[in-house]
């Protein structure tokens, strides 16, 4: 009985308290959105800075890749030339031993092979002594 007795004698009081309890907890939630929103700004400031950086160095890597990618291929032109130039070089050397080999068998010098074919003086001497020995010449 005496809390109904003093709720009535302080009525005003009681329902003033609890406006400024409300006003309270209004205030801190305030506050706290309010630096809820300040970080959430700052972090999205941070990831579009983050982005902005990360593009940066896509763009490099891409760049980086596109220059490899040329200097890769002409790494292969010139292998594919290399590979042509030594079937050439080959193709011609073996015509040379050829035409060495049918010297050789018609009894041409040593000397004479090795000025027409380009093989070595071994080479046109030890072709003469098996392909012609009748005429054996070093």
């Amino acid at each position: 009985m005496q809390f109904n007795a003093l709720f009535q004698q302080n009525e005003l009081a009681f329902y003033g308290m609890r406006a400024l309890v409300l006003a309270l907890a209004l205030l801190a939630f305030a506050v706290a959105l309010g630096r809820w929103r300040r970080t959430g700004r700052q972090d999205m400031q941070r990831l579009f800075s983050e982005l902005d950086q990360s593009r940066g160095e896509t763009r490099a890597l891409s760049d980086h890749a596109l220059q490899l990618t040329m200097q890769v291929r002409a790494l292969q032109a010139r292998i594919e030339d290399r590979q042509q130039l030594a079937a050439v070089s080959a193709g011609s050397a073996q015509r040379g031993y050829d035409l060495a080999l049918q010297m050789a068998r018609n009894g041409s010098a040593a000397v004479d092979i090795v000025s027409a074919c380009g093989v070595t003086r071994h080479e046109a001497a030890l072709l003469t002594r098996l392909h012609n020995p009748s005429r054996h010449q070093d």
